[in-house]
């Protein structure tokens, strides 16, 4: 059997339900007036954006001095005016020419350092023990590549010239 509601209750849910349609009414209200704020926001936006592109055009465009379709005819063209009038030029003769003389392109690169520098050979030797040739066993042979020159300058104006190599 079904039970049947109190008046209380009935009062209750019609509350319930007239504060739930007002919340409804009020929730469109703002939705409506949050979409009105939308429209000007897009509208502003649009309008910025036609501003900056205005303003970008003047200053990145291609300036001339015509600014409209009327103001082409104020120009001369001087050139062709000048053009008209002018003599041909006279022909070259033998005098006007200059002779220059032939000469080398000079070698790229940095200057040798003076050969009366006095130099200081460094020397890289290895142990006795490490002179052998870890695969077949042979001795290995020293030889003398510089692989690099500094010049040193000490406080009393004196200068050496220093080779880093290896040597026999």
């Amino acid at each position: 059997m079904v039970r049947m509601p109190t008046a209380e209750e009935i009062a209750a849910l019609r509350q319930a339900l007239s504060d739930a349609i007002a919340r409804g009414e009020q929730t469109a209200r703002r939705s409506e007036e949050l979409a009105g704020e939308l429209r000007v926001l897009r509208t502003e936006r649009d309008l910025l954006k036609e501003q900056l592109n205005r303003f970008k055009r003047q200053l990145f465009d291609a300036k001339s001095e015509v600014g409209a379709a009327q103001q082409k005819d104020m120009f001369f063209n001087e050139a062709e005016v000048e053009g008209a009038r002018a003599q041909p030029a006279a022909a070259e003769t033998e005098d006007d020419k200059i002779d220059v003389p032939a000469h080398k392109r000079a070698k790229r690169g940095r200057k040798p350092l003076d050969a009366a520098l006095p130099r200081e050979v460094i020397r890289h030797e290895l142990p006795e023990d490490e002179r052998v040739c870890p695969h077949d066993g042979a001795r290995l042979n020293a030889y003398f590549s510089p692989s690099w020159t500094a010049f040193q300058a000490d406080r009393g104006r004196h200068f050496s010239v220093i080779v880093d190599g290896v040597s026999d």
